[in-house]
């Protein structure tokens, strides 16, 4: 459920609710230099058709007063027109190598029990910067996540280089456990935001298996865009056989327990609260965020409602799911 945690300004300046839904969304992208159009403010908030006018008139409102700017189609609450300029050439950018991903996709999905391969982070929002990786969120089979996983990695070691760019796969979970236990905006935003490449049945699974991402993206629903089915393939089909019993039990286990101790040991400097967020490992599950970077993001947005609260001297309601 969610718990309002409502505060009265001091200086008794108000906001409308909906305006202050509108601000923290902004605010939230903002993070990430992402400036939003008026389409996108609709969709991340989820709005009917009937209420359109009501945010045009917030909108204008709120840019007569002070608290937002328009600037070339986008608003923002700080005059930045080089976020504008950023934006614009990261969309350009993550068009021109959209095809190319997709085939990275449609590589990765070749992979033994990989079963569904989904876009996520800056690329699945349509995003390229300079330093981007494009992520990969990995569906596998149960009880093969990290047989699967440990492939992908040693070829991208092997014949990438150690590359990221167009391989970072860095989330996987297996089929039979698709919800996602972390409950919060930015969370609810990565799986929002997903972009399906390989696996429609699995995608539909996982979006139904989180349906919680609605408390903060009220009309989250799975994409209707044409999701690719996986190749076949003769290779993955003898290997998949070759492990498909007690050797691929044992194996998937030893892979496993191989890639904890790495990581204990290579970031042993992390405590162990720090550990199980960041490179969160389980059977059915691998995050490989080394930097915690959902960390960083939330606590950078916490400030930035501080900043835009003591600048205007307003209070903005804070949302929080609670399990």
């Amino acid at each position: 459920m969610l718990i309002d945690k409502k505060a009265i300004s001091p200086t008794n300046t108000r906001l409308s609710a909906f305006s202050e839904k509108m601000i923290l969304r902004m605010l939230y992208f903002e993070i990430f230099s992402y400036p939003l159009t008026l389409k996108e403010i609709i969709r991340y908030l989820s709005l009917p058709t009937s209420q359109v006018d009501q945010l045009k008139q917030e909108l204008t409102k709120l840019c007569q007063d002070g608290l937002l700017y328009f600037i070339d189609g986008h608003y923002t609450t700080k005059h930045r027109p080089d976020w504008i300029r950023l934006r614009k050439e990261a969309n350009k950018r993550a068009k021109q190598c959209a095809g190319k991903a997709q085939r990275r996709a449609s590589f990765i999905a070749k992979f033994p029990f990989v079963r569904a391969v989904f876009f996520s982070g800056t690329f699945a929002k349509g995003l390229m910067y300079a330093d981007s990786d494009v992520d990969f969120f990995i569906v596998t089979k149960p009880e093969r996540l990290w047989v699967s996983r440990t492939l992908l990695v040693l070829y991208k070691k092997i014949f990438l280089f150690n590359s990221r760019k167009y391989f970072c796969v860095n989330y996987f979970v297996d089929e039979e456990h698709l919800s996602i236990s972390e409950k919060n905006l930015f969370t609810a935003t990565e799986i929002a935001t997903l972009k399906p490449a390989v696996g429609e049945k699995q995608y539909q699974s996982f979006c139904n298996a989180n349906p919680w991402v609605k408390s903060f993206y009220k009309n989250y629903k799975s994409k209707d865009n044409s999701i690719a089915a996986p190749e076949k393939s003769g290779l993955k089909d003898r290997l998949e056989s070759f492990m498909g019993g007690e050797l691929g039990e044992k194996l998937d286990d030893l892979c496993y327990r191989f890639t904890l101790r790495f990581w204990r040991k290579k970031f042993s400097w992390m405590d162990d609260d720090t550990f199980r967020l960041a490179l969160k490992s389980k059977k059915h599950l691998s995050k490989h965020h080394p930097s915690n970077y959902q960390i960083r993001v939330l606590r950078k947005y916490n400030y930035a409602i501080e900043e835009f609260e003591k600048l205007h001297s307003v209070k903005l309601r804070r949302l929080t799911l609670v399990d």
